[in-house]
């Protein structure tokens, strides 16, 4: 896809501090670490077959994808990455379940995969309600499937992509300045005294702005809180 790796995205991506990503971001950020035609995202209703939300790049391949959406349902039960063995596979590419042949050979790759001139996948599943699917996918046309410095670096970021994407789509609830401020430095390990002392204002107002902070965000503890501010629970 040609899409240089931007820094300041990746630092973003990796940092649960900073201000969240775009899913075209995130999708650029995957697509600058491994070399692939397609990258997308999409989270999907399996009983009622239909995209709950989704983005692709390049927009070509978006408008190619949905002129066969038929097609991909038609075959939904016989994709590899999503049935039988590797359901349930964090990280999988199709050539780590199937070989080329076999998989030549499916009606998915006949009828969708080889219409849109792709040849190899590889997912990155994602945390997702039952009955839904939450996917990253990579694909590439003929020529060199995905190895295991790929599957590597896919499983590395796969906690930084989760959070980031949940940060997107349901992002909890909103802390104010004050209270995201006093949560990130009590995930710095500072005590109530020191983060009196550091922003200027009494322990009993920091108190305070915790007891707030943990009742938005439905916790009983400091060690909670941090929990969900670095999983992209809250948003400040």
């Amino acid at each position: 896809m040609g899409i240089d790796l931007d820094v300041t995205a990746l630092r973003r991506l990796l940092s649960p501090d900073g201000s969240p990503l775009t899913i075209a971001e995130v999708l650029a950020v995957v697509a600058a670490s491994i070399s692939c035609d397609v990258v997308s995202w999409s989270r999907l209703d399996i009983a009622g077959q239909r995209v709950l939300d989704g983005v692709t790049m390049p927009a070509e391949a978006a408008e190619l994808d949905a002129s066969l959406d038929d097609v991909f349902w038609a075959h939904y039960l016989d994709h590899p990455l999503c049935h039988g063995p590797g359901e349930r596979v964090p990280v999988l590419a199709i050539t780590d379940v199937m070989d080329g042949a076999a998989w030549r050979r499916t009606g998915l790759y006949t009828e969708y995969f080889r219409p849109c001139g792709l040849e190899h996948e590889i997912g990155v599943k994602l945390s997702h309600p039952p009955g839904q699917t939450n996917v990253l996918l990579l694909d590439r046309g003929p020529g060199r499937p995905f190895d295991e410095h790929d599957r590597l670096v896919l499983t590395l970021l796969r906690p930084h992509l989760d959070a980031a994407i949940r940060r997107i789509v349901d992002p909890g609830p909103s802390l104010t300045r004050r209270e995201g401020e006093i949560l990130a430095l009590v995930r710095h390990g500072l005590t109530n005294q020191a983060i009196s002392r550091r922003l200027g204002v009494s322990p009993h107002t920091v108190r305070k702005h915790l007891e707030n902070a943990f009742a938005r965000l439905g916790v009983h503890s400091r060690t909670e809180a941090v929990v969900a501010l670095e999983t992209g629970r809250a948003r400040h």
